[in-house]
């Protein structure tokens, strides 16, 4: 049995590599029996455990997990030990390569990687105006996480095959055979590579990342490591960005076929509003025909109704005379009375369906509610919320609305990403359900420096689960940045990013 874990960095193209294998006969893997966890779902819950965000601009360093961990892999593994090769991709793997393996000898590790011009051109797919510091930034993410693959290619290169992903994608077949050959892998199936039928316009993307990417970066050099190393690297082993891709007379050709392109979608979109309008008019026609039908049809029945109404009018004019006013009136009061009922009826409605959605949250409600304080709030005593976080004051005393749950015993965390004075957080108290509690404050990064965290153990009773509370937060002094020397002159207190409300089992 071989266990293939497919890793690389997101925007690599690892993904369709692993796709690849998978066509090739590698099984994806299975959840867990026990836990009915995937591989991804692990791994996310294990970094999450350990507090690591691999998102932030940090060395790529092994993760040892405990005990614990291991018992959840065993489960994994018993899951799926019924397959010869079988495997995952995900990113995640980057830091847990020792852990795996290290728990089975028959783990082996596919590390792939792409050009910087590959993966700039993927990460800035979505954004029509590329900053500087944008296109720096994604450079040095590329060189973090291949600097990483390509170190631990290095030092375990036993275990490990480095290819390039453009290469595998465009030869599928080298790319099994190669691994075929390093780990010994039996029964794989013969994968040809697919046609896209979309235009790519990949000679127009490389003409323009060229004119993008730094040839002072870093990444330059690495690349061409990476390919030295690899198994099975591009052909271009000494163009970092898309090798002829990056032509400008290609580039050319790329941008005539962009214009007719638009041309022809231009037609397509005029011929496709003729179409609409002509079905609107159709519609609206059908519609008219169908509603001087049913005008017909109520006339008609309204004139049978007339025609009795007046034989029964000339039979009964002298009593209707008499009796007109009084069944005015009393229709008058009928209609009152109707209207009084039902609008009672729908306040009755409303309650009912109030209180199906309360009980319905109260059973439901989750494990684990999040306050984020950039989005709406209810509460206050909150200046207006900025990119991801926002502000307490003018007053010493901050709310929030928080809904109904039940009852039990809750942890409440703030995630406070900056205040005004470290006294003002030390001496905050949070007020909740006629109670005052004082905070324990932890530091998650650096002893002493933001950000930080306080949390309060709260305990909601049967009486109060029901209802909407408040919590408040509740401040000795504030203090403006204008004592610091800044022209601001608003009175603050703690800028909170998240209030956290966890449920204890």
């Amino acid at each position: 049995m071989k266990v293939i874990l497919t890793i690389g960095s997101p925007h690599s193209g690892y993904e369709a590599v692993a796709e690849i294998l998978g066509r090739a006969g590698v099984t994806q893997a299975l959840p867990s029996t026990k836990a009915n966890l995937t591989p991804q779902a692990l791994q996310e819950q294990l970094l999450h455990s350990h507090e690591l965000d691999l998102s932030k601009a940090l060395t790529l360093e092994q993760v040892r997990p405990g005990k614990f961990w291991n018992e959840l892999a065993t489960d994994l593994f018993l899951s799926n030990m019924q397959h010869n090769q079988w495997g995952w991709a995900d990113h995640q793997t980057a830091v847990l390569m020792d852990f795996w393996r290290d728990f089975d000898t028959q783990t082996r590790l596919l590390l792939v990687y792409s050009s910087p011009a590959d993966y700039l051109g993927r990460v800035l797919r979505h954004n029509p105006h590329p900053t500087a510091n944008a296109i720096t930034a994604a450079l040095d993410a590329w060189a973090r996480w291949n600097t990483a693959l390509l170190r631990y290619l290095h030092r375990h290169s036993d275990c490990c095959v480095m290819v390039n992903s453009q290469q595998a994608i465009a030869r599928p077949q080298a790319l099994v055979a190669a691994l075929s050959n390093q780990w010994q892998l039996k029964g794989l199936l013969a994968v040809e590579a697919q046609d896209t039928q979309e235009p790519t316009y990949l000679h127009l993307q490389g003409h323009l990342i060229n004119r993008l990417i730094d040839q002072q970066h870093p990444a330059i050099n690495l690349y061409q490591e990476l390919q030295g190393a690899a198994g099975l690297p591009s052909p271009e082993a000494n163009d970092i960005t898309v090798g002829s891709l990056g032509d400008p007379y290609g580039a050319w050709a790329d941008w005539s076929n962009v214009n007719s392109r638009l041309a022809e979608l231009a037609i397509a979109n005029t011929t496709l509003a003729e179409n609409c309008n002509q079905g609107s008019a159709l519609i609206t026609e059908v519609s008219q025909t169908e509603h001087l039908k049913l005008e017909l049809a109520n006339t008609l029945a309204q004139r049978d109704t007339l025609a009795q109404e007046n034989l029964a009018l000339a039979k009964a004019s002298a009593e209707a005379t008499s009796q007109n006013d009084w069944l005015k009136q009393e229709s008058e009061n009928l209609l009152l009375e109707l209207h009084g009922v039902q609008q009672e009826l729908e306040e009755y409605f409303s309650l009912y369906q109030q209180s199906k959605a309360s009980d319905f949250w109260l059973r439901h409600c989750p494990q684990e509610i999040t306050v984020a304080m950039d989005q709406e709030i209810i509460g206050s005593n909150w200046y207006p919320a900025e990119a991801d976080s926002r502000w307490a004051g003018p007053d010493t005393l901050s709310t929030l609305e928080m809904p109904a749950l039940r009852a039990g015993d809750y942890t409440l965390e703030l995630d406070i990403v900056d205040a005004m004075d470290r006294a003002i957080v030390n001496s905050m108290v949070v007020e909740a359900f006629g109670k005052a509690h004082p905070v324990e404050v932890s530091y998650p990064l650096y002893q002493g420096e933001f950000p930080l965290v306080c949390s309060v153990p709260l305990h909601i009773s049967v009486g109060k689960a029901p209802e909407p509370w408040l919590i408040g937060l509740r401040f000795t002094h504030l203090a403006a940045p204008s004592q610091g020397g800044s022209n601001a002159q608003r009175p603050l207190a703690i800028k909170l990013r998240t209030l956290r409300l966890v449920r204890q089992s």
